[in-house]
């Protein structure tokens, strides 16, 4: 595989007990955070920028940090932005509205 920059867009939802749901969305913010990779965290999703590998392994620490909740059921909702041949830069996309 190649080693490009691509974007993955995570969402972790949690779906019960509301007033969990903030902390729970909080650590999986925070172990996005110190997984060193750039990510900007958006109202509804945060975006992570690196490599396909670096990114995999993002998703199973969040999924590992989700699956030790007693009780919890979650959604882990990715969606993945790749470009053949050349890296996916997060600034590109949104460098004209800031």
């Amino acid at each position: 595989m190649e080693n490009k920059l691509i974007n993955i867009g995570i969402q972790v939802v949690p779906l019960d007990e509301p007033d969990r749901s903030f902390p729970i969305i909080d650590e999986c913010i925070a172990t996005i955070a110190q997984s060193g990779l750039r990510h900007e965290v958006g109202a509804m999703e945060t975006v992570v920028e690196g490599t396909f590998d670096e990114l995999q392994l993002l998703v199973a620490a969040l999924h590992r940090l989700l699956s030790i909740k007693p009780g919890l059921s979650f959604l882990l909702n990715l969606r993945y932005h790749i470009h053949n041949g050349r890296n996916v830069y997060m600034a590109e996309k949104t460098k004209k509205f800031r």
